[in-house]
C-alpha cells in the first residue's frame, strides 16, 4: 500500500488503532502509533465513571486503558 497524502497516513494510523489495538488487543502497536507525550481527554475515566476531562497520559496510560476496556466486556 502506498500512502500518497498526510490524510492517507492518518487514516492508516486510525485504522491500525481500531483494528490492531482495540479489536485484536495488540497493545504493543501503541508504541508504533503514539508519542511518549500522548494525552487522551475523554468524557469518562478508565473505570467508566463520567468525568468532564478524564486524562489518560502517555503510551503506558493508553495501554492500561485499552487493557481495562478489553477485559471489562
Amino acid at each position: 500500500m502506498t500512502l500518497s497524502t498526510d490524510g492517507d497516513v492518518m487514516k492508516a494510523v486510525v485504522r491500525r488503532h481500531f483494528e490492531e489495538v482495540l479489536n485484536l488487543g495488540s497493545v504493543d502497536v501503541i508504541d508504533e502509533l503514539y508519542s511518549d507525550d500522548y494525552v487522551l481527554d475523554a468524557p469518562f475515566s478508565a473505570d467508566g465513571t463520567p468525568e468532564e476531562h478524564a486524562l489518560t497520559s502517555g503510551r503506558d496510560g493508553l495501554r492500561d486503558r485499552v487493557e481495562l476496556f478489553r477485559t471489562a466486556f
